[in-house]
């Protein structure tokens, strides 16, 4: 078995270049600096008291993360004018093009798009349509300092509602709240397109931590989709061809609030450079008779840390969870759910796939909780991984917390190898060893991908995966004629 690195940190450093920012953005000022001063200063106390987990937090045993606290990462939202919500600074990362946002946005995708390069909001390359704000009846998406100028109390009202009080990650998100996406859908509305949010890690990221919050409002009766997509302008193929560049570290947060009897499908998609840090988490509160659908996808960055907290809070709540992640190299990707059934008669649904090659490390830990009174709670949760090298390791946690003696509750997981018998099968009919080999670990990851309804973010995971395996040609033929996968 592999040992791990020790991670007991003296942390006094990071600690240290962290205060040292948000005192520089404590001190900015200008419009809307005051607003803020007193809801990061909470949050800052909140983050100095819990510091940054180490394996000794259960959550954390299998998440090495000494790479990034050692990083010393510089957080731009201190920069002299982020704590005026009225600045319009440019900034460096203008050296993105449309062109590169046409071709890094999946083909296909329409409706809103709203762009952030290095964490800095681009209204030049966004686009929402609708009549905006002053028309209560339609969709509204905002930047978030705007929404914070335009109704800073009806906001502030609504920040850290979902959230974990002992994360320490999620504090240190709102110790330096500043840039972000407000979504608010009216009572009723179909959204006819998904909403887009693209953060692209450009020219001027290296080195930097950003802190991405977003706020959904789904009102009662209303229907969204939403994509959250974090993607590197021109990555390089490998850590080793990044060697003499610093990485850069996003902290995101997006809280959703789901209205009674709305719907909301939520797609995460993590493609960074192999020496990104990604680590998000999305908070989610479900009212009555409401369903919930989150996806994603990891394939990129040094290490990912993807958080999902949903609280089923009415009854009749349906809720399905569906992740893909895929490591090679020294990558580690990790996933950490934790569903809440808080109310009666709510049904829940779990399905994660890994695929794990070179040095890669994968995790997966799904919690289920069923409070008191949560009676005919029905809830299920199903881990399968591919292990494809010696050297790779995927760490599979399923737990279960029931108080309620009416349930229906089951968890299951699989580790393996491919099929021998399989490849056998495929070999006896021809196909090379190269290419049966990835006809199996598309087939194994392509069930994960026929969850997604949205069309453009299935066939660009698709072709992603694709692009990565071996005999891509073959595997494109066999996409496009829709034949069945063995």
């Amino acid at each position: 078995m592999r040992s791990e690195p020790d991670m007991t940190l003296t942390m006094a450093q990071p600690l240290d270049t962290i205060a040292a920012d948000f005192d520089r953005l404590q001190s900015a000022v200008g419009p809307g600096a005051d607003l803020l001063r007193p809801l990061r200063q909470r949050a800052m106390e909140r983050f100095a008291a819990l510091g940054f987990p180490t394996s000794t937090h259960e959550d954390w045993r299998f998440t090495n993360l000494r790479p990034l606290i050692e990083g010393r990462f510089t957080h731009d939202e201190a920069s002299p004018t982020a704590g005026d919500l009225s600045s319009t600074t440019p900034h460096a990362a203008s050296i993105v093009t449309a062109e590169d946002v046409a071709r890094l946005r999946p083909r296909g995708l329409e409706g809103p798009l709203v762009v952030f390069v290095d964490g800095h909001h681009r209204p030049d390359l966004s686009r929402i349509d609708g009549p905006g704000a002053e028309d209560p009846s339609s969709l509204t998406v905002t930047d978030l300092a705007q929404s914070l100028r335009d109704d800073p109390a009806g906001l502030l009202d609504h920040l850290d509602e979902m959230l974990d009080e002992q994360d320490a990650f999620s504090a240190l998100n709102a110790a330096f709240l500043a840039r972000g996406a407000v979504i608010i859908v009216p009572r009723g509305f179909d959204q006819p397109h998904p909403i887009h949010l693209l953060n692209i890690a450009g020219p001027a990221s290296a080195g930097r931590v950003t802190h991405p919050r977003n706020l959904v409002f789904a009102r009662a009766g209303s229907r969204l989709d939403i994509v959250e997509h974090y993607v590197a302008l021109d990555a390089p193929a490998s850590a080793d061809a990044e060697a003499d560049s610093r990485p850069h570290w996003t902290n995101a947060v997006t809280e959703i609030a789901v209205g009674p009897d709305a719907r909301v499908a939520h797609y995460f998609l993590e493609n960074e450079g192999p020496r990104a840090f990604n680590v998000s988490t999305l908070a989610v509160r479900q009212e009555r008779g409401s369903r919930f659908e989150s996806h994603s996808a990891l394939l990129g960055g040094a290490l990912v840390r993807n958080n999902v907290r949903i609280e089923l809070a009415g009854e009749g709540c349906d809720l399905l969870i569906n992740g893909l992640f895929v490591g090679r190299d020294r990558q580690q990707l990790d996933n950490h759910m934790r569903v809440v059934h808080a109310s009666p008669n709510c049904a829940s649904r779990q399905f994660y796939k890994g695929i794990l090659d070179g040095r890669s490390r994968g995790v997966f830990t799904g919690r289920i909780v069923v409070r008191p009174g949560a009676q005919k709670t029905d809830a299920k949760q199903t881990s399968r991984n591919l292990v494809l090298s010696d050297d790779a390791r995927v760490d599979v946690q399923p737990q279960l917390e029931i108080h309620a003696d009416d349930v229906k509750c089951t968890h299951g997981a699989t580790t393996g190898r491919l099929d021998t018998q399989a490849l056998f099968y495929l070999r006896s009919r021809g196909i090379d060893p190269q290419a049966a080999r990835a006809m199996l670990i598309f087939a194994f990851a392509n069930e994960s991908l026929e969850r997604m309804a949205l069309a453009p973010v299935r066939e660009a995971l698709e072709a992603e995966l694709i692009r990565r395996l071996p005999r891509p040609e073959i595997l494109r033929g066999l996409a496009q004629s829709g034949e069945p996968q063995p």
